[in-house]
């Protein structure tokens, strides 16, 4: 992948780290290590292609001690590399009941990208924003306070079971929260 991007001229690379469903606490300090050590093997590939790696927080709540974005930021603090940062997952910070506001402040200086989905805390369901219970207004005050001008990607998309104008109308949608997110974030 960071030879992909290598010769795609992509600066960054989104990675998730190493999980284990059902590990007990005790395997999680385990986990944790067992991600320095491989993070710290792709460092240097991510060195030798000059590509960053971003590593993402993922949904899994029974693994807190790993997953959650707070605890994914302690990860790639831990590693110490200015090739490593962060790749903040709006819907699964959501799925720790995470603020948005207070992550955002807390990862500022690792963010490298992101991933904007919503859901209602319950399952990963990669909705529109404004179609669950994130509280956008505070993830947008965050990006603002931050001045964050790097990557904005929306993981979710129109089914593929709509009929074509149906599909076409609801990327137009898409595509307008985009532009209202920028035009908040730049206010």
């Amino acid at each position: 992948a960071l030879y992909g991007a290598y010769l795609l001229n992509c600066p960054v690379v989104v990675i998730h780290p190493i999980t284990y469903c059902k590990w007990s606490d005790a395997n999680q300090e385990i986990l944790i290590n067992t991600n320095i050590d491989y993070f710290r093997v792709l460092e240097q590939y991510a060195k030798k292609y000059n590509v960053k790696i971003a590593v993402e927080n993922l949904p899994f709540t029974w693994l807190d001690k790993v997953c959650s974005a707070s605890k994914t930021y302690e990860l790639v603090k831990a590693i110490e590399s200015e090739y490593i940062g962060m790749c903040l997952d709006t819907g699964h910070m959501n799925m720790f009941k995470e603020n948005p506001y207070d992550i955002l402040k807390l990862i500022k200086d690792k963010l490298l990208c992101l991933h904007v989905h919503d859901n209602y805390s319950q399952s990963d369901g990669h909705t529109f924003p404004y179609q669950g219970n994130i509280n956008w207004d505070l993830f947008l005050k965050g990006l603002k306070d931050i001045n964050y001008d790097k990557i904005l990607s929306f993981e979710t998309c129109a089914s593929y079971e709509l009929d074509k104008e149906s599909r076409r109308y609801m990327q137009k949608a898409l595509a307008s929260i985009g532009l209202s997110f920028i035009k908040k974030i730049n206010e």
